[in-house]
C-alpha cells in the first residue's frame, strides 16, 4: 500500500515526489555508502524507502548530488529578519505612545493584542472546519505564538485536529489523490493541512490588525 501511494504522489506531484521520495532515497544510500564496508551495518528505514535505497545502493547517484542535499541553502537577510518583525512592531507601537507623552494602557494593550490574534486565528480555523477543540486552540495560543517567530498557532490547532480526528492509511491515500480541491476539507488529511495552514495565515492577519488599532487609537 506505501509503495503503492509513494507511485501516485509521484504521478500527482512529480515536484512533491521528488524531495520527499527520491532525494531521500539518494541522501540515505548516499549516507550508508560512506560507512566502513568492513564491518556490518543494521539500516532501519521507512517501508516506503526500502526499494528506492536498495536501488540507489546497486546504482549510486553522482556524488555531487549527494554534496548539494547535504548542503542547507542560505536564507537571506529579509527571510530572517521577517519573523521578528511583529515584535519590532509593537515595540514600536508602545515607542509611538510614549513619545506622545501618553502612559501605556496595559490593560487596553493587551486586550486589543489577544483579542485580535485569538478571533482571526479562530476564524481561519474555523474556515478550515476544524473541530471546535482546534478552534479554541488556535485562539488560546495566537496571542502567543504571535510573539514568538519560532511558534505558529496553526502547528498546536493542527495537531489538535490531527489528535481528535486522526486520519486513516485510506484517508491519507485518497487525499494523495487530490482529485477535487475540496478534498481538504471533506478528507481528515487534508483538513488537518487546512487547520494549520489557515489558522496561521489568521493569527499573521490578527497580528498585523492589533498594531493597526492600537496606532490608530494614539
Amino acid at each position: 500500500m506505501l509503495s503503492s501511494m509513494m507511485e501516485e504522489l509521484k504521478e500527482f506531484s512529480p515536484g512533491a515526489g521528488a524531495v520527499l521520495i527520491d532525494e531521500r532515497d539518494t541522501y540515505i544510500s548516499g549516507k550508508l555508502a560512506e560507512l566502513d564496508p568492513n564491518k556490518k551495518v543494521l539500516a532501519v528505514l521507512g517501508a516506503g524507502h526500502l526499494k528506492g535505497v536498495a536501488k540507489k545502493m546497486v546504482e549510486p547517484s553522482p556524488s555531487h548530488e549527494l554534496e548539494e542535499l547535504s548542503t542547507l541553502p542560505k536564507r537571506s537577510r529579509v527571510a530572517r529578519m521577517l519573523p521578528w518583525a511583529m515584535p519590532l512592531i509593537l515595540i514600536s507601537a508602545i515607542a509611538v505612545f510614549v513619545s506622545n507623552g501618553e502612559g501605556v494602557d496595559w490593560i487596553e494593550f493587551f486586550t486589543v493584542w489577544t483579542i485580535a490574534n485569538a478571533v482571526f486565528a479562530a476564524i481561519g480555523c474555523i474556515i478550515a472546519r476544524g473541530h471546535p477543540l482546534a478552534v479554541l486552540t488556535a485562539a488560546a495560543a495566537s496571542p502567543i505564538t504571535s510573539l514568538n517567530p519560532a511558534l505558529a498557532a496553526g502547528w498546536f490547532a493542527g495537531y489538535v485536529q490531527l489528535k481528535v480526528a486522526e486520519p486513516t492509511a485510506d484517508d491519507l491515500q485518497k487525499f494523495l489523490k487530490l482529485d477535487d480541491f475540496s478534498s481538504f476539507w471533506s478528507n481528515p488529511a487534508g483538513k488537518v493541512l487546512l487547520v494549520t495552514a489557515l489558522t496561521n495565515l489568521g493569527s499573521m492577519a490578527g497580528a498585523w490588525v492589533a498594531p493597526i488599532l492600537l496606532l490608530g487609537g494614539v
